[in-house]
């Protein structure tokens, strides 16, 4: 069995699509955790985030290519 699956999503990217007129809000994407100040598409696979003190690790296995 697989683990659960987490869409990481750069919350610059909200903030750009809204600069282009589009209104888009954290969670309409079908993301789980959204971020800011974090190059999302550039995580090596393997590379490991906590989040909370004491939170979910998460772990970078695969990553979707944005226009691919």
């Amino acid at each position: 069995m697989l683990p659960p699956q987490v869409h990481l999503m750069a919350q610059e990217l909200f903030d750009e699509l809204e600069g282009s007129g589009h209104k888009v809000s954290p969670g309409q994407l079908g993301e789980n955790i959204t971020v800011r100040g974090l190059d999302v598409l550039n995580l090596p696979q393997g590379t490991r985030l906590s989040f909370g003190d004491g939170g979910a690790v998460v772990q970078v296995r695969t990553r979707s290519d944005v226009g691919s």
